[in-house]
């Protein structure tokens, strides 16, 4: 087999196996015989129940035989493959852009056409890149409903937030301010993201800090994206960063405001 010239171009390079002997424990055959077993169990012979049908493909036949053999002498494998990127499509594949990154795996690409998202999302620890079609029509609109519009928490590698215009979140958590808690627009906690050609603005921390962007034990890259008139009521109104470290490339920061500290950064 391994000297056939299309050995292997089918993606499938299996040697021929053999089999075990289930009596001594012996392996025989390796290299020289495959068997392909079947779940159907070797009806018609004394002991039906401990056989299984299969077929056996040998190097020196050109046939295959078809066989009931003990159960023992075979072993289950399960084929794998490395994981191959998917491409997920919103609202065309998902209605929403957090059902789209719920069916995601890491290494995958949600992509979001045009319109507003009414919705909070959070990458939930996955590798992903989240697109949209143009930051200028593809909206993520927080609904102040109390928490962050976009989370990236405890990722282990680059997650890709790009072409969106981020609005309308309103953090409040509740429970006073808190040098843990903030991010009306982004919250990044313990997470490695690309934000891209982004509009993030109309965003608010109430208590809390960075009304456009909290981060904290993070690195995050920012390029070509404008953080625009986020207020935040105690410090970095625009973002507030600590222990973590920031890119920013062709950032525009402008008219954010915080009642405390920082009415750009803090």
């Amino acid at each position: 087999l391994e000297n056939n010239p299309e050995f292997g171009t089918s993606g499938f390079t299996g040697l021929p196996g053999g089999d075990r002997d289930d009596s001594l424990g012996e392996y025989m055959w390796i290299g020289s015989i495959a068997f392909f077993w079947s779940s159907s169990l070797g009806a018609g012979t004394d002991n039906e129940y401990w056989s299984a049908l299969n077929r056996e493909l040998s190097t020196i036949r050109t046939d295959i035989q078809r066989r009931n053999f003990d159960k023992q002498a075979g072993f289950s494998v399960r084929c794998l493959r490395d994981p191959i990127p998917q491409t997920i499509l919103v609202p065309q594949d998902y209605p929403t852009i957090q059902a789209g990154i719920d069916a995601a795996s890491d290494g995958d690409t949600v992509l979001v056409s045009a319109g507003t998202y009414v919705e909070n999302i959070n990458f939930n620890g996955k590798n992903i890149a989240v697109i949209g079609e143009d930051r200028e029509t593809t909206i993520i609109d927080g609904n102040q409903n109390g928490t962050s519009t976009v989370t990236c928490e405890n990722n282990s590698d680059e997650s890709v937030l790009s072409g969106f215009t981020i609005t309308n979140g309103y953090y409040d958590d509740g429970d006073g301010h808190n040098n843990d808690d903030g991010g009306g627009g982004i919250r990044c906690l313990e997470c490695t993201i690309l934000i891209s050609d982004m509009i993030i603005t109309g965003n608010r921390s109430i208590i809390d800090d960075g009304a456009g962007l909290f981060i904290r034990y993070s690195e995050v890259t920012i390029e070509n994206t404008s953080i625009t008139n986020n207020l935040a009521e105690n410090g970095g109104g625009g973002f507030r960063a600590d222990f973590s470290t920031v890119f920013l490339d062709s950032v525009d920061i402008n008219d954010n405001l915080a009642e405390d500290v920082g009415g750009g950064i803090y």
